[in-house]
């Protein structure tokens, strides 16, 4: 029998629920020339007996028989795909059906080795009772629907930079970088990379795998379509980590063991920037050029500081600690966003000009045109779905209604200004 055209691969653990419709939205596609690698990292529940129970002839089971780190569990599906294509799927997200028949289309096309598409379609499943998302709903983020070129030194530029890493505009600054849950890579530049490196996927796998696939490769295809519905639950521990500070302690401890961001904190961005100069150090000097930016570094520590400060968690430490690097670094610790950790803001004026101006771009944005159609809310209940392959079957029946927006146009232009448009019949 020869080898598929693609892998998916699905590392997982501890959530049947959602790993059984993950599973199914890969066995829903019209490209059939696939086979799906099931990644267990020892789990507890009932994950084997719902893999089992699909019966389906492309499916391998893999159980690790002992906890592992998050990347060698990412890892341990790679050692046995066959595809000549790799795409990793989340095990509480889904894909949309056509998602290999529009991939194979492109890479006939245009012999792309990497191609990044969207994933923010973002379904919140059923068992979520977190406060700020409603359940069982779908949020759709900008997208063109096109197809482009882009080179990857502007990407590496901006990733390593830390000002990509910055989540506005929808988080539309992400959507050409190569992460691992919203990708598809050749198998044979993955071979290479662990050849040269012993891994694909280091601390924090989507950042780390992402330099990788970038110092490969002169350009990638960016396919701005949602293929991947993101799905989220209370029980992902970078989302948890990053607004409440939870996660498992085994894996905090390890994540928050930084040894190349310039300060110490173990903030959920952090991790990331350090997994980030972790994998451009184990590729030096190749990327040596690139380097971490203050400005948008602190930026992003300040956020994560103020997300635990509104949940109650202490964080004075590590304000301290940023404020002594902001202070090195020549950047003001008195104004702007800081005074949201400025006790005595109210008997400041520059606090009431920094809220008027915040709350007047606020407005400017509101009334941006074609921006409304991106803030708006889905319910199953009055969409009819209730579950993320019912909310993606919803989303494909409206799909056309987005394409060619005005706004996400402009974010677009905003974003990648050396896009090179590709005509995809």
């Amino acid at each position: 029998m020869p080898d598929p055209f693609f892998t998916f691969i699905i590392p997982t653990k501890n959530r049947s629920n959602h790993l059984r419709l993950a599973i199914q939205s890969c066995i829903n596609q019209i490209d059939q020339d696939f086979e799906i690698i099931i990644s267990d990292n020892n789990s507890s529940d009932d994950t084997r007996e719902v893999c089992k129970s699909f019966n389906y002839k492309s499916l391998i089971y893999l159980n690790t028989q002992k906890d592992i780190p998050v990347q060698e569990n990412f890892e341990n599906g790679l050692k046995y795909a066959k595809g000549k294509y790799i795409l990793y799927l989340a095990d509480d997200e889904a894909y949309v059906p056509h998602t290999l028949s529009s991939l194979r289309n492109i890479i006939n096309k245009t012999n792309a080795e990497v191609i990044s598409f969207g994933r923010k379609a973002a379904y919140v499943h059923p068992s979520n009772n977190t406060e700020d998302r409603e359940s069982n709903t779908v949020q759709i983020y900008p997208f063109t629907g096109k197809v482009f070129w882009i080179d990857t030194d502007s990407l590496l530029h901006s990733l390593i930079s830390s000002k990509g890493i910055i989540k506005n505009d929808f988080g539309y600054s992400h959507r050409a970088w190569p992460l691992t849950v919203k990708t598809i890579i050749k198998k044979s530049i993955i071979d290479e990379i662990i050849s040269e490196l012993g891994t694909f996927h280091q601390k924090a796998p989507d950042w780390s795998s992402c330099v990788f696939t970038l110092s490969k490769i002169d350009k990638l295809i960016l396919y701005d379509r949602h293929l991947n519905m993101a799905g989220v639950v209370p029980d992902s521990g970078g989302p948890s980590y990053a607004i409440r500070g939870n996660m498992e302690i085994k894996s905090q401890e390890s994540l928050s063991d930084l040894t190349n961001t310039p300060v110490k904190a173990p903030l959920f961005r952090n991790i990331i920037i350090d997994s980030i100069l972790t994998a451009r150090k184990a590729l030096s000097p190749k990327l040596d050029h690139y380097k971490l930016e203050p400005k948008y570094y602190v930026h992003e520590l300040l956020r994560d500081i103020y997300s635990w400060k509104i949940n109650n968690i202490e964080t004075d430490e590590y304000l301290k600690e940023l404020k002594s690097y902001m202070h090195a670094h020549g950047i003001n610790t008195k104004s702007g966003f800081m005074y949201n950790f400025d006790k005595y803001r109210k008997f400041k004026l520059g606090y009431y000009i920094y809220v008027l101006k915040k709350k007047w771009s606020l407005y400017r944005q509101k009334k941006e045109e074609g921006r409304s159609i991106w803030t708006k809310i889905y319910r199953g209940d009055e969409y009819c779905f209730k579950n993320i392959l019912e909310a993606i079957d919803f989303f494909v029946s409206i799909e056309p209604n987005f394409i060619n927006n005005k706004y996400a146009m402009k974010l677009l232009k905003k974003h990648f200004p050396n896009a090179k448009y590709v005509k995809i019949n």
